[in-house]
């Protein structure tokens, strides 16, 4: 939809980069019985980098570096009451260097720069930050056939610097990275039942909340997402031999209306879509195990 003067420029426009990474990883851990194991891990990674792939006009023909990271964690798991509980827990640290980022609303900087133009999808490195979490998950069978399953993860995002092009492109160090919530948490809970042929049925509930986040690096009500509760159910039979299992199911059970992500280009035509979820669904499945 561009005008052909504006796009035909980009006809033998051409960008370089190079670049390398070594990578490594380092682990211990301690068993101080079969029920108990702690450890401590040392990692680090990296996305690589490479020229913007999706230029509208010359000045976006541009590199951006690698995303690196080191990944410090320390965590243990456990079996205990002889095995009708296991715990698992982590903490963890990521040291993020060069985070990649996709500029979606002209680049770079002000309307005045004469390399601005009002459409972009050009990758840069906005900076450094820490992301600090703890996770934990737990199964439960206080008796046989009864299963209660959980996890709980909470995350916090910082930026420790950031670089020219982020704060041009409006990112503060208040802002986070898109799609990190705080906190998420699941939980499942099922019971198999035995029938008189040897065959079972399981009913099952699993239930997951995502706390808000924002769907844009620059944090904005227009592409805010607010948190949401999902509950789904599900109904198994399995034959006595294992062989056939049909299970019929309902998800988002509730009927629930909520967003899952935001396109925000409202800083170039002032609209913002959302994502709907999908509504309440029923399934039937049927498997056969060979």
């Amino acid at each position: 939809g561009l005008p052909a003067d504006i796009t035909g420029v980009l006809e033998g426009v051409k960008g370089t980069y190079a670049g390398d990474s070594w990578d490594y990883r380092l682990g211990v851990d301690y068993r101080f019985s079969d029920q108990l194991m702690v450890y401590a891990n040392f990692s680090t990674g990296y996305k690589g980098g490479g020229i913007n792939p999706r230029p509208f006009i010359p000045p976006q023909t541009v590199p951006f570096n690698p995303e690196r990271l080191k990944a410090y964690e320390i965590g243990f798991k456990s079996d205990l009451a002889g095995g009708a509980v296991r715990l698992n827990a982590a903490a963890f640290l990521n040291k993020y260097r060069g985070i990649m980022l996709v500029d979606t609303n002209g680049y770079p900087g002000e309307p005045t720069d004469p390399d601005w133009f009002p459409l972009s999808a050009v990758p840069f490195n906005a900076g450094n930050a820490d992301i600090k979490g703890v996770e934990v998950e737990t199964v439960l069978e206080p008796v046989p056939g009864l299963l209660f399953s959980g996890s709980l993860s909470y995350l916090d995002f910082e930026y420790t610097k950031l670089d020219p092009n982020a704060i041009a492109s409006g990112v503060t160090l208040d802002s986070t990275t898109p799609f990190s919530p705080k906190w998420k948490w699941s939980a499942q809970l099922s019971y198999e039942i035995p029938l008189g042929n040897g065959a079972t049925l399981t009913p099952l509930v699993y239930a997951d909340f995502m706390d808000d986040l924002y769907a844009d690096f620059v944090n904005a009500p227009t592409n805010f997402v607010d948190s949401r509760t999902v509950l789904n159910a599900n109904l198994a039979y399995r034959t006595a031999d294992k062989d056939w299992e049909i299970i019929a199911g309902v998800t988002n059970l509730t009927d629930k209306h909520y967003y899952t992500a935001v396109f925000d280009i409202s800083a170039v035509n002032g609209t913002a879509s959302q994502v709907v979820a999908r509504p309440r669904e029923f399934f039937v499945s049927l498997r056969r195990n060979f």
